[in-house]
């Protein structure tokens, strides 16, 4: 049980430093802008004709981004499947972000991907699989739906976020600097790009990866062998360790994109530009990121970040909103939280979100 709480912390903290890492991104797009005599470099690493870039910043100087009683909602899937693999599409994290417009904060909360609904008779990390099937052209929308009702939260905007797209974003960067704390070795790491429908003999599908204790620079390739390896020997090979290397990665993002060198590059910042644009521009246009950002400027309003915790009950003596049953066929033979009082827990999250 102690360790299922470490490894819920870690997975809220891992959530609220990917929503961190996009936030320092719009900055450092902002900050390196400044110049215009970089403008052209830029626009040629970001497809953008200066033309359309003039027009996506003056549209987005005045008009404000959707929003609801002044608060910007954004559900945040963490997926976390192996390229080429035939496996369901389960969210490994679920995070909210509510912004409010006229303050500047930001009130993240994660959601416990084994949060049991009677309703569906499902966790709701699999929300997004059955959304998915339901709807192949809008996964994410069953999911928004479900969650606005659990949480009575208007949902305005779902990014997905994947390994694949931190590994993308580390190769623009050019590589980040981690520090492998203990050296170990995974050899049956599942190797990319292989046929699984076809390819059954396990020399083909895994290979071995190792990794040696100290600090190095990652390219994206290696971080995402870095972050996906389960089967080391020892405590690396456990969920713990992983989530933890997980969150090692997305901060040595985040302080990368901090970096003069970053921030001062357009060539980098056009190509994260254009990583937004194709990656997540449905989902959240890159004209509301901007209106946003401009909000604040003009209000002189520094976002803050709050984490907000949902009370768990880890024992049968704490009091909690959610608690964690005996295992039964009641809840699918699987391991689960349950909310105590579904319309007290509403209640709850509304409140807590509304007064950050």
């Amino acid at each position: 049980m102690k360790q299922t709480f470490f490894k819920l912390l870690l997975k809220s903290q891992l959530l609220a430093l990917g929503f961190i890492l996009f936030f320092t991104f719009i900055s450092a797009l902002v900050v390196g802008l400044v110049a215009y005599k970089k403008l052209q470099m830029f626009s040629q690493a970001s497809g953008l004709p200066l033309s359309e870039l003039h027009t996506l910043l003056s549209t987005a100087w005045e008009q404000p981004p959707r929003a609801e009683n002044d608060r910007i909602t954004v559900l945040v899937l963490g997926l976390d499947t192996v390229a080429n693999r035939d496996q369901p599409a389960l969210t490994d994290s679920m995070l909210l972000a509510s912004i409010d417009l006229k303050t500047g904060s930001v009130s993240l909360m994660s959601l416990p991907r084994d949060f049991w609904l009677d309703e569906y008779q499902t966790k709701i990390n699999a929300l997004y699989y059955y959304g998915a099937q339901k709807d192949p052209e809008h996964p994410t929308a069953f999911v928004s739906e479900t969650l606005s009702q659990i949480t009575g939260l208007p949902i305005q905007h779902v990014l997905t976020v994947s390994l694949d797209d931190v590994a993308d974003l580390v190769t623009i960067l050019g590589g980040v600097e981690i520090a492998v704390p203990d050296s170990f070795t995974d050899e049956h790491f599942p190797r990319p790009g292989v046929d699984t429908s076809v390819v059954t003999d396990l020399a083909e599908l895994q290979q071995t990866v190792t990794f040696e204790a100290g600090r190095q620079t990652m390219s994206g390739e290696r971080v995402l062998e870095y972050v996906r390896s389960r089967k080391a020997e020892g405590v690396e090979g456990t969920d713990l360790a992983r989530s933890q290397r997980q969150q090692d990665v997305l901060r040595s993002v985040a302080n990368t994109l901090q970096t003069r060198r970053v921030m001062t590059d357009p060539q980098i910042l056009g190509k994260l530009t254009r990583w937004y644009l194709n990656r997540y521009n449905s989902d959240w246009p890159l004209q509301d990121v901007l209106s946003l950002g401009f909000i604040f400027a003009k209000n002189d309003v520094r976002p803050t970040i709050n984490t907000i915790s949902i009370p768990i009950a880890n024992t049968a003596t704490e009091s909690g909103l959610l608690v964690h049953p005996t295992v039964s066929r009641k809840y699918d033979n699987q391991w689960v939280y349950i909310a105590t009082d579904s319309a007290l827990l509403k209640t709850y999250i509304f409140d807590q979100i509304e007064q950050q």
